[in-house]
């Protein structure tokens, strides 16, 4: 099924993402002498550019709509998930007694299952299932 590759793709440029940033954090802040809150919202930039163009190209293969009103769309929905993500973490240490890292891991799991069906279907609009 189409949409069982596109989680595959999904998960190569997530893992990729992921890597990407934090190899950013360490060249910026170890080699290049940034501050590491700055050097981390920076890799942060780099890692949502990359991430919206690889799923763009690679993971839903959107060669059509227009680029820049995708790429908006994305930036409200990155925005959102960060926020929500966030919230889910609060709520699972606060009222679940959960380590903040597996909150955050069940959070982070959450989030990109909803993110991924928005992506897919409002952003990029793929319909198709096969």
């Amino acid at each position: 099924m189409k949409i069982i590759s596109e989680v595959g793709r999904s998960l190569v440029v997530g893992v990729t993402g992921v890597a990407l940033n934090l190899g950013l954090l360490y060249v910026l802040t170890d080699f290049m002498a940034v501050y590491y809150l700055t050097a981390a919202l920076l890799a942060n930039i780099v890692t949502m550019l990359y991430i919206f163009l690889g799923d763009r190209y690679y993971t839903f293969r959107s060669i059509h709509g227009s680029l820049e009103i995708q790429f908006m769309k994305y930036v409200l929905v990155y925005i959102a998930s960060n926020l929500s993500s966030v919230a889910l973490l609060a709520f699972f240490v606060e009222f679940f007694s959960l380590h903040y890292l597996v909150a955050q891991t069940i959070a982070t799991t959450l989030i990109s299952f909803v993110t991924f069906l928005i992506f897919k279907y409002w952003i990029f609009h793929c319909y198709e299932w096969f």
